[in-house]
């Protein structure tokens, strides 16, 4: 996954993929809950975000927190500079795979892609990754 290190501005217009890093929602920061977030690549189209993206390059397989952390905190936040569609797609890209829980949530859910990292990369992991479309 290739981005450029710059943030997304309300106003431009433009398709691309970016990093994307800002103040944490509003709600969140007033109660230093958090103060900032980030996102590993945003996809826009005419302005308005429509793909999110997190890779974790870790032992450890994803689960669904990470999920609910893009849908609780990451997503309210880009909301706040940039528009973003009601219900952007989400992938997630990780080198040691994903657990039962995090597939079965991709399997139930259409904006979840399971990017299956290991097979990109020819090597392999024991959670046998899959891609949903």
């Amino acid at each position: 996954m290739v981005c450029a290190l710059a943030p997304i501005e309300r106003g431009e217009r433009r398709n691309e993929v970016r990093t994307w890093w800002g103040n944490a929602a509003n709600e969140f920061r007033s109660t230093k809950q958090r103060t900032s977030e980030e996102i590993d690549a945003v996809g826009s189209q005419r302005n308005q975000g429509i793909t999110v993206a997190e890779a974790k390059w870790t032992t450890k397989q994803l689960g669904p927190a990470i999920v609910d952390d893009i849908e609780r905190y990451k997503i309210p936040a880009l909301r706040q500079q940039l528009e973003v569609a009601e219900r952007p797609h989400i992938y997630l890209f990780a080198k040691s795979g994903y657990t039962p829980a995090l597939h079965s949530l991709a399997d139930a859910a259409d904006h979840i892609t399971l990017v299956d990292v290991a097979a990109a990369l020819g090597t392999t992991h024991e959670s046998g990754s899959r891609r949903r479309n």
